[in-house]
C-alpha cells in the first residue's frame, strides 16, 4: 500500500514541508481521521496540523500516495 506517516514530536509544530516525496499525495488525515490540509510547494509538500489536534508528544501524518 502507498501510505506514509510523518512523526512529529512538538506539539508546537503548525506545518511540515517535506520535499521529494515518492508519489503524488492523494490524500492526508491525522491518525484520529482529522483531515490535513497540503498543498504542493516548489520546496515540497507543505502539510498543516490542525491546532485542536496536535498531540504533545507524537502527532502522526498519515499519507496516501496515488500512483
Amino acid at each position: 500500500k502507498n501510505t506514509v506517516y510523518h512523526h512529529l514530536l512538538s506539539e508546537t509544530i503548525d506545518r511540515i514541508t517535506v520535499p521529494d516525496m515518492v508519489g503524488k499525495v492523494k490524500y492526508a488525515r491525522l491518525l484520529n481521521g482529522t483531515v490535513v490540509e497540503f498543498e504542493e510547494a516548489s520546496s515540497g509538500t507543505v502539510f498543516r496540523i490542525p491546532e485542536d489536534f496536535r498531540d504533545p508528544y507524537d502527532t502522526v501524518i498519515v499519507v496516501t500516495l496515488g500512483e
